[in-house]
């Protein structure tokens, strides 16, 4: 993920270019929290988090990848991200 993102902030009603920061999070991964590096959009003008499905699809593909690695669950095919 680059380290910046255009997208819509709707709290100051605008398109910004946000910037992606990174910090320790925790989502349920088969009934279990799983931890994981969970990536944030910061809208530059007013600093709150920005929902954008291009960063939280990543945080949920990151969390089931920690949640295969600490049960040694190898990726299949059908878990490959595409090209």
């Amino acid at each position: 993920m680059p380290t910046t993102i255009e997208t819509y902030c709707p709290h100051c009603d605008t398109e910004v270019t946000a910037t992606i920061s990174k910090r320790s999070g925790t989502l349920p991964a088969r009934g279990e929290d799983t931890s994981y590096v969970e990536e944030l959009a910061i809208c530059p003008l007013c600093g709150k988090t920005i929902g954008d499905s291009r960063v939280e699809n990543g945080n949920i593909d990151r969390a089931f990848d920690a949640y295969r690695s600490a049960h040694g669950i190898r990726r299949t095919r059908y878990h490959q991200k595409p090209p």
